[in-house]
């Protein structure tokens, strides 16, 4: 359900593509996350580290988004 809901938000948002970079973010309700969204994080926090030189970024990263995705699912 995550992946099909990621998918109408690309078709939704097509328009910006030559303007932004959009990624949809689809987190499933009991906490899974889509593989593009994991991905896109994962490179997220990689950049994050390598500006900060802080090697726990990913981590940080990570955790925050979980701690989002309870706050909205509550």
């Amino acid at each position: 359900m995550a992946k099909t809901a990621a998918q109408r938000k690309e078709a939704k948002y097509a328009t910006l593509q030559g303007t932004h970079l959009f990624q949809p973010v689809a987190v499933e309700s009991m906490g899974t996350v889509e593989e593009a969204t994991s991905s896109f994080l994962a490179e997220l926090g990689h950049r994050i580290t390598a500006l900060s030189g802080v090697s726990r970024e990913i981590s940080f990263l990570f955790q925050a988004f979980q701690f989002l995705c309870i706050i909205h699912l509550a």
